[in-house]
């Protein structure tokens, strides 16, 4: 066990350990909005398919595609294989439409001289 914790601003408690009260502050300090805010945003630059992946219209449209896949999964064959059908068709269609979506081409703008 270590004999003191340190903070993230450099200080250590005396008994060794932080608090309920520091852990919950510490906590609320690092999922703060905008510190949330700030990552997505370095992380929406770093990996421009992300944007496409966190689309909500892309996200609806796989739900869509495999509520109506395990409808007739669960008429055809039973609730089990209609379970699978929809965890399989929800994260391919999705990751499949976010895909699509990302290869799209953009028009081209002519260069302003």
């Amino acid at each position: 066990m270590a004999d003191s914790a340190e903070t993230d601003f450099g200080e250590r408690d005396e008994g060794g350990d932080m608090g309920i009260a520091d852990h919950a502050r510490a906590l609320r300090r690092d999922l703060s909005m905008e510190r949330l805010e700030g990552r997505l945003e370095e992380a929406i630059s770093e990996q421009p398919f992300l944007a496409h992946l966190l689309d909500l219209r892309n996200v609806a449209r796989a739900v869509m595609l495999c509520v109506a896949g395990a409808l007739v999964a669960l008429i055809l064959f039973g609730s089990a294989f209609a379970a699978f059908v929809l965890l399989m068709l929800f994260f391919g269609g999705w990751f499949a439409l976010a895909h699509r979506s990302y290869e799209r081409r953009r028009p081209t703008r002519p260069a302003e001289q």
